[in-house]
Parts: C-alpha cells; sequence; structure tokens
C-alpha cells in the first residue's frame, strides 16, 4: 500500500494517517526542496512519526537549484553533498539514505540524451 499525505500540511487534516500509518510502514519516501533542506516543521514530525531505521529514506527534489552557472562541476557535487550530509546528519540517517534528485536535470538528459544528466 501507499499513501500520499500530501506534506505536512495534511497533518493537520489527516493526522491520524499519518501518525498511525507511517511508524508501521516498512518504507517511508521523506522529500524535501533541496535548497530548504530539514526545517523545523521536518525536525518536529521525523523523531516522532517518522523515525530512522530500514525503509526509512529522503529525496532531496530540485537539487538543480544547488547548479549555478558559475561554479565548476566539482564544487556543485561538493555543497550537494554538503547538503546530503546536513541533512543525513539533522535526521539521524546514513548519508546513502539520502537521494539529491532534478527531474528537470534529469529530462534535460534524457531529450540530449546524456546519461550523466539522466
Amino acid at each position: 500500500m501507499i499513501i500520499d499525505t500530501l506534506g505536512l500540511d495534511a497533518i493537520s487534516t489527516e493526522p491520524e494517517l499519518t501518525f498511525n500509518m507511517s511508524p508501521n510502514a516498512h518504507a517511508v519516501l521523506f522529500i524535501l526542496v533541496a535548497d530548504a533542506g530539514v526545517t523545523n516543521s521536518d525536525i518536529d514530525v521525523w523523531p516522532h512519526y517518522i523515525g530512522n531505521g530500514a525503509g526509512r529514506m529522503v529525496v532531496l527534489n530540485k537539487s538543480d537549484s544547488m547548479w549555478e552557472e558559475l561554479r565548476l562541476p566539482f564544487e556543485v557535487e561538493q555543497q550537494i553533498s554538503k547538503k546530503v550530509s546536513s541533512v543525513a546528519h539533522m535526521l539521524g540517517l546514513l548519508e546513502s539514505q539520502v537521494y539529491p534528485i532534478s527531474v528537470q536535470k534529469g529530462l534535460v538528459g534524457k531529450i540530449n540524451a546524456e546519461s550523466v544528466l539522466l
């Protein structure tokens, strides 16, 4: 079964769905906006209702927001890597449980047949 809570705003309208189902879920995919990282609301919700352990993953959506044109590729990689480390540390996860993604860059990679971007 897959449950999409539609973000933390859904907690106020469907709290029992999120709070009762999340701790028993085999997997939880927690989606954050990459440039914002972990917010105070995320910190409040994570330890009580999601927790650490197997099957807990974080997606850093819109990581392309950190791809500044004036930076060298290795600098962009360093910045994304630091964000992954920071998020993992704040939520008590391994870095391997945090996935930076960019749908926009993936689409560009697909259109231009650039496997690295894809």
